[in-house]
């Protein structure tokens, strides 16, 4: 595998990119391994693999049941065994119900984008269109059960609707 890249913050870009292993020819796959070696060695990358099974798996649980308990009839949310994302799967197509969270600021992932016979551009052939994926990777707990309570707000409104 690859390690030639590098995340930094905006304020660190300029010292990465008057950096001298770019400057001369070299490239960040040299630098980047010499970092996950230092972290194998020392037994850090271990331990933050620990901490972030524990943050994520504490994500997970939060937002698993917040949903089981307030989701609309008809609505379930599939328990996972690890990964970043859920998977929901409701009684009606889930268009319009990702078009509203987009008004409330939340975005999921429809479940005709989120299937392996799609790319970025294209829905799946595969009829997916009444599930959508939630991603607990990037926010916080208090930001993801703020999130579901949104989602399940505008699912009881569309259900009622129905």
């Amino acid at each position: 595998r690859s390690l030639g890249w590098l995340e930094v913050p905006k304020t660190l870009m300029p010292r990465f990119i008057k950096c001298g292993f770019l400057q001369s020819g070299g490239a960040t796959n040299n630098y980047t391994s010499g970092i996950v070696a230092q972290l194998l060695q020392g037994g850090q990358l271990q331990k933050n693999i620990h901490n972030l099974k524990e943050l994520y798996g504490d994500r997970m649980r939060k937002v698993i049941a917040y949903l089981k308990e307030n989701l609309p009839q008809g609505w379930t949310v599939n328990q996972t065994s690890g990964g970043y994302f859920l998977w929901v799967v409701t009684n009606t197509n889930v268009k319009e119900f990702c078009q509203d969270l987009e008004k409330e600021n939340v975005m999921v992932l429809a479940g005709n984008r989120a299937t392996p016979q799609t790319n970025i551009t294209e829905y799946a052939t595969a009829n997916h269109d009444h599930c959508f994926r939630i991603s607990i990777a990037y926010y916080s707990a208090d930001n993801l059960l703020k999130a579901c309570r949104i989602i399940c707000s505008v699912a009881k409104t569309i259900t009622t609707l129905q």
